[in-house]
């Protein structure tokens, strides 16, 4: 998900929670977390959509990967828009899908103005697909392309030329490491030395696909 805000969180499970909660994608993962003498905070509620890599460990407890985004990702998935836009900037429209489709407080919505109007058609897409379709087509007064992305602040609609203006949010030095080979699992005579689940839940893909059509209906 190029737009919005995702992360991965890998699980060592030794009481099973896997089966115990019953997980099966409907869930949250609240993540706050703070630094001493930094302003950076993040205080997120994220839906969980995917369960991955579920394996077995060493110790006989197992490990997975919750895979999880931001709750906007999934009502744009319920959803697609098939609208005509008469006489209007491309900014405006990104303004009306973010406020009104996906419901975004306006506080948590920067959109760049863009420049001439025109007519514009969305051809029956979600409205993150929307959202990228428009910011392939926009272009500010000094002719600058424009972005859709999510950020701690919010959901940006803005042009390269602002963004390349931000001062840098931070310093990563890149270091070349050699990558050490998997040890072999040597689990004893009477264990199972490995076993891996080739598939679990993927709510989000089962939602796009249309899985889950008699829970949601389209509307614009």
């Amino acid at each position: 998900f190029p737009v919005t805000i995702h992360g991965e969180m890998l699980i060592l499970d030794a009481v099973d929670m896997h089966t115990q909660l019953a997980l099966h994608g409907g869930e949250y993962v609240y993540i706050h977390i703070t630094e001493p003498g930094k302003t950076l905070s993040v205080n997120k509620a994220f839906r969980v959509y995917k369960i991955g890599n579920r394996m077995q460990s060493n110790d006989g407890s197992q490990r997975y990967i919750l895979y999880f985004t931001s709750e906007e990702m999934f009502e744009s998935s319920t959803m697609k828009i098939s609208k005509a836009y008469k006489d209007t900037t491309v900014s405006d429209v990104a303004t009306s899908i973010l406020t009104k489709n996906l419901k975004i407080p306006s506080k948590r919505v920067f959109v760049e103005p863009t420049t001439d109007s025109m007519n514009i058609v969305l051809p029956y897409l979600r409205p993150t697909e929307a959202l990228h379709w428009l910011a392939s087509r926009a272009y500010n007064s000094s002719g600058s392309g424009f972005m859709f992305f999510e950020n701690l602040d919010g959901f940006h609609f803005r042009s390269l030329a602002s963004l390349y203006k931000e001062p840098n949010a931070i310093k990563v030095p890149y270091v070349v490491e050699s990558k050490r080979g998997q040890k072999v699992l040597d689990m004893g005579k009477y264990a199972v030395d490995d076993y891996e689940v080739r598939k679990d839940f993927d709510s989000l893909s089962t939602l796009t696909s249309g899985g889950f059509g008699a829970l949601y209906r389209d509307w614009e």
